[in-house]
């Protein structure tokens, strides 16, 4: 199984912390990129596409700013809680993006 973007594969969820598939693409990649020894953790996801979030923050930076993790939407319960006890534990708000339109072509979020 190839990748064209390795934005597709794995995406930051916050400054210490990957999504990766759970497949041995996944795996390879987070050795690879030496995610154990950089000190990083994998959070692994059944749905590769909800691998691709985006995470912005809103608000004034004067003020208190709220994170939030726009995620490619998933049918897959697994995914879902994953990030959503990921997003908890990191006082981050989860947002699934429908993404059907994007999916049609292969694209992804950026």
């Amino acid at each position: 199984k190839y990748v064209l973007h390795l934005k597709s594969l794995v995406t930051h969820l916050d400054e210490t912390t990957l999504l990766l598939p759970t497949d041995p693409m996944g795996y390879k990649v987070f050795r690879a990129m030496r995610g154990p020894e950089l000190g990083y953790e994998a959070i692994y996801l059944p749905d590769i596409l909800s691998c691709n979030a985006v995470v912005i923050e809103l608000g004034d930076k004067s003020d208190t700013t709220k994170k939030v993790a726009l995620v490619q939407d998933s049918t897959c319960e697994t995914t879902r809680q994953r990030l959503q006890e990921a997003c908890e534990e990191r006082n981050m708000e989860l947002r699934f993006v429908n993404t059907s339109e994007l999916a049609k072509k292969d694209a992804a979020l950026t």
